[in-house]
């Protein structure tokens, strides 16, 4: 049966055939009772590509991008080992990635069987509690420094516009700390410190 493929150009399609895609659906033919599934659909996951998923809420954007993860860490060993995959997981949605499904019925349709993935989880520092009491497992934590982080990222973190006062403030702040401490790594405190020196409302600051 052939298959559809989403994002291979010709010239790999002829090269490599199927090898390097995932299969993230099947080809519907026909309308209401009539509907009945058909070819698989199949995604390129070796070259990059810019993919947004739309819908409603309810209608599959999250489950359809853990389709396509599980694709990659299912890609065989020789094109695997060229690929590195990240997940900025916000909501707290891939963390089960690890454990095979309980539900093995709508899998057994498609000819799968339930398997857990190895995949490395990391939580926000702090956060050890919260995931402990609610007995989600994790394999590390993480931070990011505060000197990773410029001006502009402070100031979409915290919604302040850089026109504002507040944004002038924490513009001169930042610069200044920059040229005084350079390459040094710096903190919170440090950025609060150099804020307070600065000429302006106690409000702003």
């Amino acid at each position: 049966m052939h298959e559809i493929v989403i994002g291979r150009n010709p010239e790999d399609l002829t090269a490599f055939g199927l090898k390097g895609t995932g299969v993230i659906g099947k080809h519907i033919v026909g309308t209401k009772k009539d509907a009945h599934l058909t070819n698989n659909i199949r995604i390129d996951l070796t070259r990059p590509h810019i993919i947004g998923l739309f819908g409603k809420r309810g209608t599959g954007k999250s489950y359809t991008m853990g389709t396509i993860a599980e694709e990659l860490l299912s890609l065989p060993d020789d094109v695997k080992k060229n690929i590195g995959s990240l997940i900025i997981d916000t909501m707290g949605i891939y963390w089960s990635m690890k454990n095979a499904s309980d539900d093995a019925k709508p899998l057994a349709e498609w000819g799968l069987k339930p398997r857990g993935f190895d995949v490395i989880e990391m939580i926000p520092a702090g956060h050890d509690k919260i995931f402990k009491e609610d007995n989600i497992s994790y394999d590390a934590t993480f931070s990011l420094k505060v000197s990773y982080l410029n001006t502009d990222d402070w100031a979409l973190s915290f919604n302040i516009p850089l026109d504002s006062e507040m944004g002038i403030l924490l513009q001169k702040s930042m610069r200044e700390l920059g040229e005084d401490l350079r390459d040094n790594e710096y903190s919170i405190t440090d950025i609060i410190h150099y804020i307070m020196k600065q000429n302006g409302s106690e409000s702003a600051k």
